[in-house]
């Protein structure tokens, strides 16, 4: 839009002023992080990612502002992003070891829960479910309750994948009234596939064509084409296991 672009010439200009004076090297990393983001999200992630290893690059180890491992959360972002989970996983780790040093819980819950992601992805599952367990208990420490709902359905989908189904439904329940509360349309459209599969899974087809049902009228609100196929996946699985 034209607001992002004008957004991205003004902080241009701030970077090439920071460029050409001798300050603290921080005020250029946060400039440098800010128009990273702007770029995610128009969706230009290679110059989200030039910017952030730039930074990355020029941050300190150590210091009160343009750490080098807030960086780092920020790098295993944009790689999540682009699937490259495990370069996603380093950074994270790194970021992590910084906050536990620090006894920053809110970066520390963060950062665990978006590794718990990227090992999943690997299939490094047991890893992964230490670290959403973990995640949940430090979101309970700082009362969170997005935190402990994330990890929860982090947990579901592995319960799921266990075909532990009772402990899937389970999670996915004490899950949803957060997501419900706080408006998370993408959320909430991801535990009503994660319910169907559940009661797929169990053999109970009409429960499953609900929930199949409730995403897609979730995501008829929302751009969300992942959770789109999820659940038009889900309904030609119910068909199929039901013979229509």
């Amino acid at each position: 839009s034209g607001n992002s672009q004008d957004a991205i010439k003004t902080i241009n200009v701030v970077i090439t002023h920071l460029e050409s004076k001798n300050l603290p090297s921080w005020l250029l990393v946060e400039a440098l992080i800010e128009r990273s983001d702007m770029y995610s999200s128009a969706s230009n992630f290679r110059a989200a990612l030039a910017d952030l290893l730039r930074a990355y690059a020029l941050a300190k180890p150590d210091g009160k502002r343009g750490m080098r491992a807030d960086v780092a959360s920020y790098l295993g972002n944009v790689y999540m992003t682009m699937s490259d989970y495990a370069l996603a996983a380093k950074y994270y780790r790194e970021s992590i070891a910084s906050s536990l040093q620090r006894n920053e819980l809110v970066s520390l819950s963060i950062d665990e829960y978006s590794l718990a992601m990227a090992l999943q992805s690997l299939g490094q599952d047991l890893e992964a479910e230490q670290l959403y367990k973990s995640s949940r208990a430090h979101s309970l420490q700082i009362k969170d309750d997005q935190g402990i709902a994330s990890a929860d359905f982090g947990l579901a989908e592995l319960a799921l994948k266990e075909k532990n189904y009772d402990k899937a439904e389970k999670l996915f329940r004490s899950a949803l009234p957060v997501f419900i509360l706080s408006n998370n349309l993408f959320s909430q459209a991801s535990i009503a596939v994660g319910l169907g599969k559940t009661a797929l899974a169990k053999d109970q087809y009409q429960k499953a064509y609900e929930q199949a049902n409730k995403a897609l009228q979730i995501t008829h609100k929302i751009q969300s084409p992942t959770n789109q196929m999820d659940a038009h996946d889900l309904l030609s699985k119910i068909y199929v296991a039901k013979g229509d």
